[in-house]
């Protein structure tokens, strides 16, 4: 397996929730973002709620007009799988899949992606996945806790390698946010 790349480019499939949330952190960050949804529509309305988020962000005296500017040119929003995923270095998987969308968007994933990317699943479990994935050493969960503590949660599968977890943390420290490392319901660095 090559090793995971420091990442610059993270493209994201799901436009709900939790991916505009990590699309719009990302962006602050001054990560360059594709963000991935199969319907137009979804993508408008997640364009409007990142939009409404900075905005609110900018309002309350956390933002600059530049942070907000940033942020607003660093998300790329498209319909076409490919598109997103061929040059990330990191893509996330932030759908409302069933089981079996889940399986059946890694194998596309698998397909569509460089083998050096590290891949993770924001409400899957990485062990549920790895059959699906070439590669799984590079598969990972992320989970973005809510609350005040900036905490980025990553949840090592049983063949998570220390090269995909050394990524997440690098990841993490770009993001600003403490990580707490997890694998198999437990802490574990």
């Amino acid at each position: 397996m090559e090793p995971v790349r420091d990442v610059q480019l993270i493209a994201i499939t799901g436009a709900g929730e939790e991916g505009c949330c990590l699309a719009r952190v990302a962006a602050l960050a001054g990560f360059t973002v594709r963000l991935h949804e199969p319907h137009p529509a979804a993508l408008e309305r997640a364009q409007e709620v990142i939009r409404a988020a900075i905005d609110g962000g900018l309002r309350a005296g956390r933002l600059g007009p530049a942070d907000r500017q940033r942020a607003l040119d660093g998300i790329l929003v498209t319909t076409d799988l490919e598109e997103a995923v061929t040059h990330a270095d990191l893509v996330v998987e932030a759908t409302d899949a069933t089981p079996e969308q889940r399986r059946a968007l890694f194998m596309r994933l698998g397909d569509a992606c460089r083998a050096s990317a590290l891949v993770a699943t924001v409400a899957g479990d990485p062990d549920d996945l790895i059959d699906y994935l070439p590669q799984p050493g590079r598969l990972i969960g992320l989970r973005l806790p809510e609350g005040e503590t900036p905490r980025l949660e990553v949840v090592a599968g049983i063949e998570t390698s220390p090269h995909a977890l050394g990524g997440a943390r690098r990841l993490a420290r770009r993001l600003g946010r403490d990580v707490v490392v997890v694998g198999h319901g437990e802490e574990v660095a």
